[in-house]
This record gives C-alpha cells, structure tokens and sequence, in this order.
C-alpha cells in the first residue's frame, strides 16, 4: 500500500512532542516506534497531519527534531483504489490554524498592477484591451490621524508552537490585515480586514452551498494515478460585499496577497489516513484617490457539481453553468474626486491527502473567483458617476503538493538553520493550468440622475 521509503511512526499523538507554529518542525519523541529508521529522504507518517519528507534531523534530550518537506500523494501511496462510500457530510469539520504561516499576508505592490497569476491560485485581472479601465495611479499623500472606523493598532503576537484543533474557526491578525474564516448554514466563505495607512478595505465572500456533501475516488496502482476525482455537491451560488475608504492616498496600496491560516479539515475513514480539507487565498487591490470611498455587493448563481480530477489521461471539468443574480454595478457606490477601483481575487482550494493542508500530498481542485471594479467621478463630488466591472471564475486541479512561494521560502531558511543547502521547490507532481469557468463580457451601469 505504501512507498518503501514511508515510516509509520507508533504511539499516536502521545509520540508527537510539540509542532512548530508554521507547522515545519516537528518535535518527535525519540523513543517512538519507528524513530529509529527515520532518515533524511525518508518519509515520515506520525498520523494524516504529520506527514512529509523528512529534510533535516536533529536530535536532543530524547526528542528528535524532524523538518518535514512537501510531496507528492504517489511519494506515499504505491497502490490503493478508495472510494467515499457515501456523500461525506461537510456540515461539522475541524479547524486547523497556522498562526505564523509565512506568507499569511505578503505585499505585491512591486508586481505590475491588477495582475494576479492564476499560475499561483491567482486572479488574473483582464487588461485595457479586454475590456477593463485602467488602474488609477497610487498617491503618495502623508497621513496625519486615522479615522475612528480603522483601529489604530493590530495584535501582533502569536504563538510559538501550531494550535491544537478546534470546532470553531479562529480569527487571526497578521500584519496589517485580519481574516474570519467560516463554514456555516450559508456557506463557505472568509471576512477580511485590512488597514494600509488612513484606508481601510472591508469584504465578506461567501461560497453558497445547499446540504454540503463531498465524494472522492483515488486509484493508484504501482505508484501512478490511475483515476481520481473530487466533487463538491451542493454549491449554489458566490456572494461579495465590499466596503472600501480612505482619507487622504496613504489608504491606497498596489497588492496584497493574503494566505488565510486556517484550514476547514474533515477526517477520512479508510485504510489510509486521509483527510478532506478547504484552505482559502486573497488578492486585493484598492485604488482610491484622495478622499473617498466605493462599496458593493453582488450575488452569483452556479448550478452543477463541482467536479475535477482526471482518468487515464483524461482530465475531468465542471460542467458548471453561471449567471449574474444581483449586479455588481448596478449596487455599487462610490464618492470621490477620481476614479475609484479595486480588484479582488478570492480561491477556494479542496484536497483529499496527508500532511498538513498547505503542503501535504493530495488530489486537489481550486476554483477562483476575481471582479475588477472601476467608477468613475459623477457631476460633483457627492454624486455617483458611470461602475464598470470584469469577472472571472476559473478553475484547476492537481495531483501533487503546491506552496506559496513564500512558504517555499520559509521552509528553505529552517533548512539552512540545519545546515542543509538543497532548495525546496514550490511545486511537485502533476499541476494543470487554470481553465475559465465563466468569463463574462465587461458589464458597464451609469445611474440616472434628476
């Protein structure tokens, strides 16, 4: 069933010491059943969570440090065919935080502006030519005082080793933003919360889905996927507000790439330690000039299952249909001097593996959703002018481990701390290009006024 070089480690969690924050350094007991045959290119099975190749050890007083690397579902399984016997019930899954997840939140302002790589789980915002308004430029005014609606401070402490699981999904603050991850009767979905100087950007993004239930089906055979294929039933529809507002320039920023720490982890009955899990990223741009503001909110519909994977060498798609419900631009406001705008990327990522979500080996789809939104000045500063927006939902899936590159980077400085000198890449195994599930045209709504 499994590789040669995978070691099941005994003892259960009683073998596990403590795990580092960003989920990287495991602190094994020395004396655990299995310990003994760990080495560096071997991979370590300690339970569904904790499992990864082992990059680095050391040890000390009877506890064995042990850096976990990402890899491949086919690095741990040489043959299995598993299927979900039934629909699994998403309805009370398990939160797993990575409080210091490198990467929670990175500035991507040094990237061309309203681009986002959907070759990194991104949105990529269409250009000029396509259809959509160019992105103002950002002002550089000097803040005085900040507006009473913004806190004026961020928790900036975290804990040092990774959380235990909890039923409920956790808040955390990282830098300059807050993200609220949630699973409830409406949907999926994550509040977020950024400050950048006297601006504050503000967006609730809800996945609907009806009773959700999740399928799978994994065939390896001799250590190459035969056939696998994850279906999320039940999802209805894509919900969006957005409320954005600065004082002066300062609340302006060119890119924000937020990794959302928490991972929605449901546990897999089966021969092998598997486990469904959700994980979440964020791209947001917010192009406000002067003293303004601009705020929204849009309902989608979608109908079918969500569906990907491949068999044989045939890939398998969502046979999705999508619609617009409530416009954007027909419920957008914005006062200002200039045009407003922002640009927001949302990903959902399901996989069915081992080891931690963020880079275990599993099968995986990624649906993405991304608006570019631009209004332009009205008659005078207090009446709305002329919304344009572009869409974009897409979709991929893979059969491997895929980091941010950030994380990647993490990883590769504990490393060093180890003395180890191989580079770690940020991907592995079989990753699919991203294909587009709905690309509307550009839509454009101008308010009539007396």
């Amino acid at each position: 069933m499994y590789q040669p070089d995978v070691v099941l480690i005994g003892g259960g969690a009683s073998a596990v010491r403590s795990v580092s924050a960003d989920g990287l350094v495991w602190s094994m007991d020395s004396g655990a059943p299995g310990m003994r045959s760990l080495a560096i290119g071997k991979i370590m099975m300690a339970s569904g969570l904790g499992t990864g190749r082992v990059m680095a050890l050391a040890r000390h007083n009877g506890t064995e440090q042990v850096v976990l690397g990402p890899i491949s579902l086919t690095d741990v399984i040489r043959d299995a065919n598993i299927s979900s016997a039934g629909p699994i019930s998403l309805a009370q899954p398990v939160y797993y935080a990575v409080p210091r997840l490198p990467g929670a939140e990175t500035d991507s302002s040094g990237a061309p502006s309203a681009h986002w790589n959907p070759e990194a789980g991104q949105f990529l915002a269409r250009s000029a030519a396509d259809g959509a308004l160019p992105t103002p430029p950002v002002p550089t005014s000097v803040p005085t005082s900040l507006p009473t609606s913004v806190p004026t401070s961020v928790p900036t402490s975290l804990p040092t080793s990774l959380p235990l699981p909890t039923l409920n999904p956790p808040q955390l603050t990282e830098q300059e933003s807050r993200t609220a991850p949630f699973f409830n009767s409406t949907g999926i979905g994550v509040h977020v919360y950024v400050k950048h100087g006297e601006g504050k950007f503000d967006a609730h993004l809800t996945l609907h889905v009806d009773a959700p239930t999740a399928s799978f089906h994994l065939n390896v055979q001799n250590g190459r996927v035969v056939e696998a294929n994850l279906r999320i039933h039940g999802a209805g529809g894509i919900s969006l507000d957005v409320s954005a507002a600065q004082l002066d320039g300062s609340g302006a920023f060119a890119g924000k790439d937020i990794a959302v720490p928490v991972a929605l982890t449901i546990p897999l009955a089966g021969p092998i330690p598997l486990h469904l899990s959700i994980t979440q990223t964020l791209h947001i741009v917010s192009q406000i000039i002067g003293r303004g503001s601009i705020s929204g909110h849009a309902d989608y519909k979608i109908s079918g299952d969500l569906v990907f994977g491949k068999a044989g060498n045939a890939a398998l798609k969502p046979a999705v249909g999508a619609s617009v419900d409530n416009a954007l631009t027909a419920n957008t406001t914005a006062l200002g001097i200039a045009p407003n705008s922002y640009e927001l990327g949302w990903s959902l990522k399901a996989s069915v593996g081992v080891g931690l979500p963020w880079f275990g080996a599993s099968a995986w789809f990624q649906i993405g959703f991304g608006v570019n939104v631009t209004s332009a000045p009205g008659l005078d500063v207090l009446t709305p002018g002329c919304v344009t927006d572009s869409l974009l939902l897409w979709g991929r899936f893979g059969l491997s481990y895929r980091i941010p590159d950030i994380l990647a980077t993490a990883l590769n400085a504990v490393l060093s701390l180890f003395g180890v000198k191989k580079k770690v890449p940020a991907s592995g195994g079989i990753n699919a290009p991203p294909f587009d599930l709905w690309r509307p045209q550009p839509a454009r709504y101008c308010p009539k006024h007396p």
